[in-house]
């Protein structure tokens, strides 16, 4: 990884990969407890999945503990009373617990696919449980394509959001990626295994330019009304730019996710601001590819991607200085420097 502009003052993480072995544990009469709990104080959250008897899996309470920094804070009790135990919803089944449910696009693929790997052999039949903050389950369009390319129904999807739910049997497969936290390569395996299968099933033969940028455009227009300050003011300059260097622009919003896999997936070069767009080099197995990130924000979970997918990544800070609160703007004098020496 290569920094370029860095402000010596700033506070980054150079991410390492923390290897975890893929492996289950199975868990007989266990107790995944709600998301949405009314005795907790404001913007904290619960969720954990506890064996019998009520006492909660260790990794749960660990991420909790690296993760009371944040603006929302997960708080789960180390034990349960017998009393919730035996109030909770039943099923009676054997089903597989695969972390939160997002419908939000980064989240989704960092979070609710965490756990995934295991559904690349298992029994395309046994239920799913996730933990939400609806009691609805809502499938965006990209979730949709990602169920599609795994063989699996909604219908097989049971979410925890307001009620705790004890499972005859649950299998917990180990989480591969946590959030701002650490990675482990495992979490590869079903990003591979998506792309793969959506590959092979692509329709036509669309174009797949080698080199890329993804633009927030089409996005920031929509969250412009809502929040003015996520919005890149001049990234049409930057797109001009990287179009003199060779990129194709594209707006990944206008285009169906399985094309925006096959495209990433074979990029040599991509580029783009901060944001989860680039988590798509999650589809990128090519260890030789190039990710330029213009910086506007601290990106850990970049970071992250980058160290268990190996490819070489450059992170320009490139945020102009006195810019007004309301304005996010690229540093172009800075990002045209930056990408010329990277060449």
């Amino acid at each position: 990884m290569t920094f370029f502009n860095l402000d010596p003052d700033s506070r980054y993480v150079l991410a390492e990969e923390d290897a975890r072995p893929l492996e289950v544990e199975e868990i007989p009469n266990a107790l995944v407890s709600r998301q949405r709990d009314p005795t907790l104080p404001p913007r904290t959250f619960s969720g954990g999945v506890y064996r019998n008897g009520g006492h909660i899996v260790p990794e749960f309470l660990e991420q909790d503990a690296l993760t009371q920094h944040r603006w929302n804070r997960r708080i789960n009790a180390p034990v349960l009373e017998r009393a919730r135990i035996e109030e909770a919803d039943s099923i009676h089944d054997t089903c597989v617990y695969l972390g939160r449910w997002s419908h939000h696009f980064g989240h989704f693929l960092l979070e609710s696919l965490a756990c995934a790997w295991y559904l690349t052999k298992a029994d395309h039949s046994i239920p799913l449980v996730f933990h939400s903050w609806a009691d609805r389950l809502i499938v965006p369009p990209f979730a949709s394509a990602i169920l599609k390319a795994l063989n699996v129904q909604p219908s097989r999807i049971k979410v925890v959001a307001t009620r705790d739910l004890r499972v005859s049997n649950l299998i917990l497969p180990s989480s591969q990626f946590w959030p701002g936290v650490w990675a482990s390569p495992g979490m590869c395996t079903i990003f591979d295994h998506l792309r793969e299968r959506m590959l092979k099933f692509r329709l036509g033969n669309g174009r797949t330019p080698e080199k890329v940028y993804l633009s927030r455009r089409a996005f920031g227009a929509e969250r412009a009304a809502v929040r003015p300050e996520a919005v890149i003011r001049n990234e049409e300059e930057a797109e001009t730019f990287f179009r003199g260097q060779g990129y194709e622009i594209l707006q990944p919003e206008l285009l169906a996710f399985e094309e925006q896999v096959a495209i990433v997936a074979n990029a040599t070069h991509v580029a783009g601001a901060s944001g989860s767009a680039l988590h798509m080099m999650l589809f990128n197995a090519n260890p030789q590819a190039r990710l330029i990130e213009l910086r506007t924000r601290p990106a850990v979970n970049q970071l992250l991607i980058g160290a268990i997918r190996g490819y070489e990544g450059f992170h320009v800070s490139s945020l102009a200085e006195g810019g007004l609160p309301d304005q996010m703007l690229l540093d172009m004098d800075v990002v045209e420097r930056a990408v010329r020496e990277i060449g």
